[in-house]
């Protein structure tokens, strides 16, 4: 960070959506004393930084974690919000996979041997508030508190206009390009990366079946249109960027593994490494 500190950088992360990939670019550039990262319970983490005296949280730099449009409200200094957006398909299919892969997850505990047997039933069935339109959710400010298959048309417009708002809308589909728009608004350099937090052994979306596609995007029909608009916002950010991303991996080649283990636990603040250990 460089001509921007006074600035609180917001980082929405939504899930599945290249997040853990970005958070390892983002720590070379923001010293962790000055990251304040929500953890697994992101509204219990938002509340403590809520408590902090005001001196305190005008320190941080950078905010990231999967909280909701609104953390701004709390912080004394100016602030820029950025996010990344993925193809609703493609997102809730990755997240579904995901869980079903953990068999320690708290949702993977949730599902029916039906809905682990079949993305189609689980599409059907399911009643988690994340793959109900998540990223209008998120975006609009919601902290889970409107029940599954309630969001609805105010929701998405609040929605659009806070996005319409944030400094950097990026695309999962669009990494690369989305990394040098972060870097010229913000003055991030070492933007190389390795993909971490891949959900693997998922068959591709394109493999679905028209029954399962259909139902995922009923089940999301809101982000479908809020996805619209970001790559909208997106394709503007970058036509007036004059950035190209044809090189970028020969300009940016990703850092080696143990540079990237050395960067990971430097990057963590004693708070962090407290919160992990309490995990297990």
């Amino acid at each position: 960070m460089t001509d921007h500190a006074p600035e609180t950088l917001l980082f929405v992360h939504i899930p599945k959506a290249a997040g853990t990939t970005l958070g390892r670019v983002m720590e070379r550039h923001v010293p962790a004393a000055r990251h304040y990262r929500l953890g697994a319970n992101a509204q219990a983490d938002i509340e403590r930084f809520n408590q902090l005296p005001e001196s305190q949280r005008a320190r941080y730099l950078l905010i990231s974690g999967h909280f909701p449009y609104g953390v701004h409200e709390q912080v004394p200094n100016p602030c820029a919000y950025f996010t990344v957006l993925r193809d609703p398909v493609d997102r809730v299919t990755s997240f579904y996979h995901f869980v079903k892969a953990q068999p320690g997850h708290d949702l993977n505990e949730t599902l029916t041997p039906s809905q682990k047997d079949s993305l189609l039933d689980f599409s059907r069935t399911t009643f988690w508030p994340i793959v109900d339109n998540g990223q209008t959710r998120q975006l609009a400010g919601d902290w889970g508190r409107v029940p599954f298959g309630h969001c609805d048309r105010d929701m998405l417009e609040t929605a659009k206009r806070n996005l319409a708002s944030f400094a950097v809308v990026g695309l999962t589909e669009r990494f690369n390009a989305t990394l040098l728009l972060l870097g010229q608004r913000f003055g991030w350099s070492r933007l190389g990366y390795r993909t971490v937090n891949q959900t693997r052994n998922r068959p591709p979306v394109d493999a679905l079946s028209a029954a399962t596609r259909s139902a995922l995007e009923d089940l999301n029909e809101l982000d479908q249109e809020l996805y619209a608009f970001a790559r909208e916002l997106f394709e503007d950010q970058w036509a007036a960027s004059g950035l190209d991303d044809t090189h970028f991996m020969e300009h940016h080649p990703p850092p080696t593994k143990a540079r990237d283990f050395i960067s990971r636990i430097t990057s963590r603040n004693a708070a962090d490494w407290k919160r992990k250990l309490k995990r297990g």
